[in-house]
């Protein structure tokens, strides 16, 4: 089931014009045995085909225990490994679509939990920590790829929690008070910048 998934994800890939990828925060599974025998950056837990998106927080946890089980350690990724990761994404992506617009952001949904970390921080730093990084990765990926003229970054994350920031009422949870559900007001600025970006007209990349 797990590997027509992906097939299906590969044939989406290779079909599509345009394709937006959000990055979303820098927490996950890492096998370090695995980055040690191969040699090729850090080896992140293929967590999509032990853990189920069912919400049952006891199932959650039975899964997540056999990843650990496994050898698995739940850990913020260093900055290098981010930069990996991302160099990793842009790779893959274009060897299957070399000619699709890619359209990459950055999620402004913060993590809700830092829970089983080992680094003794708030969820709030990590948060900020995670996010940093990957706007940096971001940046640079950029900048390392300026002739690909079909590559472009939409900066959600910067409305959100930067724009967001100077309006009034709530960013998060307008609706439903959910700390993770950005408020519909904010997403209808994030929407109409979208559109006048990159519907309207489409931009043009020069350099």
């Amino acid at each position: 089931m797990e590997l027509r998934k992906l097939e299906h994800l590969y044939a989406a890939l290779k079909s599509c014009e345009f394709l937006i990828v959000t990055c979303g925060n820098v927490l996950d599974y890492f096998m370090p045995q695995l980055s040690a025998e191969y040699e090729v950056g850090p080896a992140v837990a293929p967590k999509f085909l032990a853990i189920s998106s069912n919400e049952d927080i006891i199932l959650r946890s039975h899964l997540t225990g056999k990843l650990k089980e496994a050898g698995a350690v739940f850990r913020v990724g260093r900055y290098v490994e981010v930069g990996q990761a991302v160099d990793s994404l842009y790779a893959a992506i274009r060897a299957i679509n070399p000619s699709a617009v890619l359209l990459l952001t950055l999620s402004p949904v913060p993590i809700d939990s830092a829970i089983g970390l080992r680094q003794k921080l708030s969820a709030v730093e990590i948060d900020c920590i995670s996010k940093s990084m990957l706007r940096v990765a971001l940046q640079e990926l950029m900048e390392k790829h300026a002739s690909d003229a079909k590559l472009f970054y939409f900066p959600s994350f910067e409305i959100v929690r930067w724009v967001g920031a100077c309006m009034n009422g709530a960013i998060f949870g307008g609706e439903d008070a959910a700390s993770r559900h950005v408020s519909q007001t904010i997403l209808n600025g994030v929407y109409d910048y979208f559109i006048h970006k990159f519907v309207k007209t489409m931009p043009e990349k020069k350099g």
